[in-house]
């Protein structure tokens, strides 16, 4: 079946993917869970005022241009630990209790160390809140030293590169907040951060302390979309009460983390368990045989999945042993793949290697497929309200080589609520697509299946190994 003439995206006719038939689960009742959270207005904090925020903290040396490096999209998940005064309502990260006439409110959100791929020295954030007058936000980061202990707090500026004092492994931040007058706060919704390396001098100065709770209100004027205002505070005029402590640096030279690595909720596991993380579906085989367990290609001493697809054929697809996906869950999947020398993946026609598979009949509303060249996100073709079909290029597709892709999906049947971010090679490719149609339908849930499903009209005999898959709640902890 030919997509409809006023779908989104101009690329070549995509015939209906049936998802009927062999090769189906039988259609059970349907759970659903509605999150209710309201869209907010989003104003990025940019770099005003900056040259205050250097003389009251001295803050030094920071490069005026972007680096370019890894990058990513912070989990503000709310945890206790470290944490402080906070909590995550309507979709941001806001202030528990409100500032007085007397005292300003202030919370912190200490955020999940992180491994970068590569060793760095400076770290750019851009943070994404909205701020009534008064209200402040700010991120401070930090790094390992050479000797195992964690570095002083340093205050960033939005789009401006800070240094550390040395050369890191494992970077931190924390997001500060301060309420304003009349019991406000603001309302932190995303955070970037992007690791590079330089060779200018490190900042020179700790973030001030964060938070306390004896200074006055403030009383500035609500930011614009192009200002950030001042994160300092007037000083307090009793005992400042310091925020519970971080977890506490290793002892030097003792070769340990200062926290434990973030763990996916499953992992795949394939060098040791083959296919023993998976659940047993012979139906999803149609045209083609179950994956093999083989000695992963370019990666010595692993294992893989190799999924060979037969031209003509149909379905060889898994599924992982996990629970359904529903209204309001954010996750974050991991893929490695090696599409093999002679993939098609030049093909017009629709070819799936991972699907978000709605309960009953229909193409998915959110599946990750090969063609044209190039990796692709699509779905909606089957709305229940009607086609909201969507075609989302991530990356070339490139064979002979393996490609680990992390996608970041935070389910909903409403568009508004729902965002799909893509990264390839630790590269981000796609940051807040939000598909027309949601990541679920209405009323509906979704389940996770991996494999190939392509169109049988497809000649060519396509051939792909997986070496890792995972499941998790931030980027970290599939990035591992």
């Amino acid at each position: 079946m030919s997509r409809p003439a006023d779908l989104l995206a101009p690329l070549p006719d995509r015939p209906l993917s049936p998802h009927s038939g062999p090769g189906a689960q039988p259609s059970t009742a349907v759970a659903d869970r509605e999150r209710r959270t309201r869209r907010r207005r989003r104003t990025v904090l940019t770099a005003g005022a900056g040259a205050l925020l250097a003389a009251v903290i001295g803050l030094a040396a920071s490069a005026t241009a972007v680096p370019t490096g890894e990058t990513w999209g912070a989990e503000l998940a709310v945890s206790g630990g470290d944490d402080a005064n906070v909590a995550l309502v309507d979709g941001a990260v806001r202030l528990v209790t409100p500032s007085t006439a007397k005292a300003r409110s202030e919370g912190v959100l200490v955020l999940a160390p992180r491994r970068p791929a590569a060793a760095t020295n400076a770290i750019t954030t851009e943070l994404t809140a909205d701020l009534p007058p008064g209200a402040t936000a700010r991120v401070d980061v930090r790094g390992v030293l050479p000797d195992g202990a964690w570095s002083p707090w340093l205050p960033t500026k939005d789009d401006v590169r800070t240094v550390l004092p040395a050369l890191t492994t494992q970077v931190q931040a924390r997001i500060v907040l301060l309420g304003g007058s009349g019991a406000v706060s603001p309302a932190v919704q995303r955070l970037w951060i992007t690791t590079s390396t330089t060779s200018a001098s490190p900042a020179s100065a700790t973030a001030p302390p964060a938070p306390s709770t004896t200074a006055a209100p403030a009383t500035t004027a609500a930011p614009t979309s192009t200002v950030r205002p001042t994160t300092t505070t007037p000083a307090p005029s009793t005992t400042v009460v310091p925020i519970k402590p971080t977890t506490p640096a290793p002892t030097p030279n003792s070769g340990t983390a200062p926290v434990p690595a973030a763990k996916p909720i499953w992992d795949a596991a394939i060098t040791a368990q083959g296919l023993g993380m998976f659940k047993d579906t012979p139906w999803n085989m149609v045209g083609a045989k179950t994956p093999t367990v083989v000695p992963a290609t370019d990666l010595a001493g692993r294992k893989a999945l190799r999924f060979t697809m037969p031209g003509g054929g149909k379905r060889s697809e898994i599924e992982p042993n996990v629970d359904n996906f529903t209204e309001g869950q954010d996750r974050y999947i991991r893929l490695s793949v090696r599409l093999a020398d002679g993939f098609p993946v030049n093909a017009n026609s629709w070819q799936l290697i991972t699907q978000f598979k709605n309960e009953g009949t229909g193409s998915p509303p959110l599946e990750l497929r090969i063609g044209n060249g190039n990796y692709i996100l699509s779905g909606g073709f089957d709305h229940p309200g009607g086609s909201k079909n969507f075609d989302k290029v991530i990356a070339p597709a490139v064979t002979g080589k393996v490609t680990t892709l992390v996608l970041h999906v935070k389910f909903s049947s409403s568009s508004a609520k729902s965002v799909v971010d893509a990264w390839v090679d630790g590269q981000q490719k796609v940051a807040g697509f939000r598909p027309p149609g949601g990541t679920l339908y209405p009323g509906n849930y979704s389940y996770w299946k991996l494999g190939l499903y392509r169109d049988t009209g497809i000649g060519q005999t396509a051939t792909y190994e997986l070496s890792d898959a995972r499941l998790g709640t931030s980027y970290a902890s599939v990035a591992g």
